[in-house]
């Protein structure tokens, strides 16, 4: 491992030496291996731009983990593993995957043996030999290496996924991967588990006529797709290897124009369902409080901890987590308004959890069960009013701080719309609480309410 530094950067990188000005990756040879592969360190010279440097040094490691584990428990080796392993494999003798197609010129050996057996394919021998030859028992290692030397091993679809889950930063996270295989085996499903490079774009067409056979939603189709790419691109980067990823940059037909519009909730709505709310001291209608005065969605809502809320200067951090995210994946403190200061508090005071609404994470506080909360709330709305669920609350947002001509960079600053903004926006800590809390004052200036003496709300007429 070295360290260097680029721009103001300090880089650690792991199997990377530099010897005289020269980049190399550079890795040792587990005891258990050295007889048998006659060295104890491999040294293999790579870019000389730094940063190519360290990713290639960051590959060569990889493959050659998966080359020492195949050596030692071939049984355990998964396919995408073995194909790294044979890589390396071939690697460590200076020969590449297609180097059995090429021949060397002969000027460099004797007129003998050209005479009796021409060899144009010298730079194989000592992989051949070493490897191959009848006093070693051949590896599933070293047979796949044999085959990447003349011909492409494709990956099936099964095994492609395998690859890009066990390098991915998120593999711990079973949500995450379950949804991102739920996408991946439709495509299994409807072509069986073939090798991806076998697909072709009029198959990729015919993937999306098929989901929208199935009466699926383009903007779902679209979600699906970029699940596709993420998978081949992610996998194709850690393997190593180049071919035409058919699903890139393919157009849906009509996309859009199937999507169904959430009806906004009225002023009058609104009323209706805080008076309501308000009456009743549980978590849900807390969750609706909130969902209505803040304009958030309900996961960032539901997934809110004690140390989000802040009551002494009265708003709220929505803050991206790994079992809570944000649509744009960016934090912002959202200004509360005193109905909503006024109910969190009161809720806080029933449980001591760390967790704001515990009832709607899971046993293990590794999943928020937005789902759950959102379906209940549609289900006791709909004995309120007619054509809004929860989500309603902030479409009304929108159009309330668009009412009163609020600047668009300042709403999403408070409710967390992703708009276009001049990259210079994105510059410095961003509005104060003042400013914000200023805007959300003027969006509910028609809502008349009171709080007594005894912390009773009254919303009135």
């Amino acid at each position: 491992m070295s360290t260097f530094k680029l721009a103001n950067m300090t880089i650690m990188a792991k199997w990377h030496v530099l010897n005289n000005g020269i980049h190399y990756f550079q890795i040792s040879v587990p005891k258990t291996l050295t007889d048998r592969l006659g060295k104890r360190l491999i040294r293999i010279r790579v870019s000389q731009v730094p940063v190519e440097a360290i990713r290639e040094c960051e590959k060569l490691g990889k493959a050659h983990t998966a080359f020492f584990k195949g050596l030692r428990l071939n049984s355990d080796l998964t396919d995408h593993e073995g194909l790294l392993a044979a890589k390396a494999l071939l690697s460590s003798y200076d020969l590449s995957p297609g180097d059995g197609a090429k021949e060397v010129s002969l000027v460099n050996q004797t007129k003998a043996s050209i005479q009796s057996a021409p060899n144009t394919q010298p730079h194989l021998d000592a992989f051949l030999e070493e490897q191959l030859g009848e006093s070693h028992e051949w590896s599933k290692t070293a047979i796949m290496a044999h085959t990447l030397l003349y011909k492409n091993i494709p990956l099936s679809l099964s095994r492609f996924f395998e690859a890009y889950v066990q390098n991915h930063v998120k593999r711990e996270n079973t949500d995450f991967v379950n949804s991102q295989r739920q996408h991946w085996n439709k495509l299994i499903d409807l072509f069986g588990d073939v090798a991806l490079e076998d697909l072709t774009r009029e198959q990729a067409h015919e993937y999306i006529n098929h989901r929208r056979s199935k009466n699926i939603k383009t903007t779902s189709i679209l979600r699906e797709l970029n699940s596709i790419n993420a998978v081949i691109n992610g996998a194709k980067k850690e393997l190593d290897i180049d071919f035409r990823n058919v699903f890139s940059s393919i157009t849906i037909p009509n996309y859009g124009s199937d999507s169904v519009r959430r009806n906004t909730a009225t002023k009058q709505q609104t009323l209706t369902v805080l008076r309501a709310a308000l009456t009743k001291q549980d978590d849900i209608r807390a969750i609706l409080v909130l969902l209505i005065f803040t304009g958030a969605r309900i996961g960032e809502i539901v997934g809110l901890k004690r140390t989000d809320i802040d009551l002494k200067s009265n708003y709220v951090s929505i803050i991206p987590t790994d079992i809570r995210s944000t649509k744009s994946n960016a934090s912002r403190d959202t200004p509360l308004h005193p109905i909503a200061v006024e109910t969190i508090r009161r809720h806080l005071l029933t449980h001591d959890s760390d967790i704001v609404f515990p009832r709607y994470y899971t046993s293990n506080h590794t999943k928020v069960a937005a789902a759950s909360a959102s379906a209940a709330l549609a289900k006791w709305i709909r004995t309120l009013t007619e054509g809004i669920t929860s989500h309603s609350f902030r479409h009304a947002a929108r159009d309330r701080y668009r009412d009163i001509e609020c600047p668009d960079e300042i709403a999403e600053a408070i409710v967390g719309w992703k708009t276009k903004l001049d990259t210079s926006e994105r510059y410095g800590d961003g509005y104060s609480m003042i400013i914000k809390r200023r805007w959300m004052n003027k969006a509910w200036a028609w809502l008349a309410y009171k709080i007594d003496s005894s912390e009773i709300i009254q919303i009135l007429d």
